[in-house]
């Protein structure tokens, strides 16, 4: 049998792990939680500190190595999911390069303010001739951001500039004595946001999850969650019938109502647990609206959860 496109890539998107697995995004998520699918990032000419940790007793002592610039493949290793099915991102605080040949140095010397020293590095030191940047750590390089104090700070100085004299004294005693005094005035951030267009996971790992022995149509990721079995069993491939199927499974005894309830606060608190294609836009009170302007009424919502659940019932009498 020839190969196919997917047979030929290197990297594969999030659709592509999707066909390849045949599952959906919320099977990413678990795939990666638990069965070690690793997340690489696409990131195009990115400022970042190289970094290492100086101690081997199980502590940490980071020292930073070099400010760099680099265009490639970055392997995630200390990352956030929590926004990967409602917003398709993922943001990661510490990750590694795969191409050493795409870095460019920036500096290796420590030229920096005192500041970069408030993120989680303790001291500099400079690269030993065995080291590769193979080796290093890597984050976005720090970088200032005002904290929500300091922004309601500058907003009130200069609302007090067309003000009477006693109100623009009261508001200074205020800024100056509440909230400059008392609260920092930014914070050093060095995390990066992948998007869900520069996702991507290694061909070889995925292929890895895999039951060679099997045929693509009996392969299974073994302990996969929830295979919607009420979504398969329509012609209609609905994805709103996933939605529903997760509320049955997750919340047998609760009432119709009580789902609508439980898939607004899932979704104004972006949990994304029960929406794995990602399609709705807004949970309201009487109306979920989705994609591609679509709408579905809280009452026909609600009638679809008895056949949803009697069909689950009879595949497990069965």
């Amino acid at each position: 049998m020839g190969k196919t496109i997917l047979d030929l890539k290197d990297w594969f998107s999030v659709e592509n792990v999707c066909k390849k697995l045949d599952c959906d995004v919320s099977d990413i998520k678990f795939l990666v939680e638990e069965k070690q699918l690793k997340i690489y990032g696409r990131v195009d000419n990115a400022l970042l500190l190289a970094y290492r940790n100086l101690r081997q007793d199980g502590g940490i002592y980071y020292a930073g190595k070099a400010q760099v610039r680099y265009t490639g493949y970055i392997n995630l290793t200390v990352f956030d999911l929590n926004n990967f099915l409602k917003k398709n991102v993922i943001s990661s605080k510490s990750f590694r390069i795969t191409d050493e040949r795409k870095v460019k140095v920036v500096t290796i010397e420590d030229i920096f303010d005192s500041w970069i020293y408030e993120s989680h590095l303790s001291t500099w030191k400079y690269i030993d001739s065995d080291e590769s940047y193979l080796d290093f750590e890597y984050c976005a390089f720090p970088k200032k951001v005002a904290t929500s104090s300091s922004m309601v700070a500058d907003l009130l100085d200069s609302f007090s500039t067309g003000l009477k004299t006693e109100s623009k004294v009261l508001i200074s005693e205020y800024v100056n004595g509440e909230l400059r005094s008392k609260y920092p005035e930014y914070r050093v951030e060095t995390g990066i946001v992948i998007k869900k267009e520069n996702i991507f996971f290694s061909r070889k790992n995925v292929e890895g999850l895999l039951d060679s022995d099997n045929s693509r149509e009996d392969r299974e990721i073994k302990s996969m969650p929830n295979k919607f079995l009420w979504y398969m069993a329509s012609k209609r491939k609905d994805p709103v019938r996933k939605i529903i199927e997760l509320l049955c499974i997750n919340n047998e005894h609760n009432s119709p109502s009580d789902l609508w309830e439980i898939l607004r606060i899932d979704f104004d608190t972006d949990l994304g647990t029960y929406d794995p294609d990602c399609i709705i836009v807004e949970v309201g009170i009487d109306r979920i609206y989705l994609t591609n302007d679509r709408k579905i009424e809280k009452q026909t919502f609600c009638k679809k959860i008895p056949t949803c659940r009697k069909f689950l019932q009879q595949r497990i009498n069965n």
